[in-house]
């Protein structure tokens, strides 16, 4: 990925946020666990048992998927026979490699979506997101956010990019961008640095 894109530039304040919003999301799971197993008197056996064979496959995944979320958070507290209670304790080093996991997840993820976003658009002179500025009072773009741009040929596009996290219901997060062009430009009221140049060098 190029770094020193204007369009990597502009919409790399949306990948700490996706990274922020990873680990809320993380904890929360983590919190669901901790509840779930607390009503089964921790024995993982009875809150996510092993996978057994289903006739909807849709089921067995969802069991299987709660079975190693479980099983990635735990550890047991001694060992137990194959159809005795199987009692286990939250492990806090287990936790912390989850949410990171989570968190480096959505990294990559926007990493995706930054190179799949530079293909789409394509080259160009600058490039300005508006709903943050570092330099100002943040403004919460998870709903969405535009991206402005302007070409060599002077001419400017707005692009308006969908912002959504999901979770499925046992722990996996996971994020995307849908992003499309808009009919007109949006922001006459954004002023492009190379504006002037570019639109003189086209009369000329």
């Amino acid at each position: 990925m190029q770094l020193n894109n204007p369009i990597v530039e502009a919409v790399a304040p949306l990948k700490q946020k996706a990274m922020s919003r990873a680990e809320e999301s993380a904890k929360r799971t983590v919190a669901r666990v901790k509840e779930d197993l607390k009503q089964h008197n921790y024995d993982i056996r009875k809150a996510a048992p092993y996978p057994k064979r289903a006739k909807d496959i849709g089921d067995y995944l969802i069991q299987e998927a709660k079975y190693h979320l479980y099983q990635s958070l735990t550890t047991w507290t001694a060992s137990a026979g194959f159809n005795d209670p199987l009692i286990v304790k939250v492990d806090a080093q287990k936790v912390l490699k989850y949410i990171a996991k989570c968190i480096g997840d959505a990294a990559r993820q926007f990493d995706t979506f930054a190179v799949k976003l530079t293909e789409k658009i394509g080259k160009v002179e600058e490039a300005i997101l508006e709903g943050y500025s570092p330099n100002e009072k943040e403004v919460d773009v998870w709903g969405y956010s535009y991206l402005h741009i302007l070409r060599s040929d002077s001419s400017r596009e707005t692009w308006k990019t969908q912002e959504i996290h999901k979770t499925s219901m046992y722990g996996k997060h996971f994020n995307q961008w849908p992003t499309r062009k808009l009919k007109y430009f949006q922001a006459h009221h954004i002023k492009f640095k190379k504006f002037d140049e570019l639109f003189n060098q086209k009369g000329e």
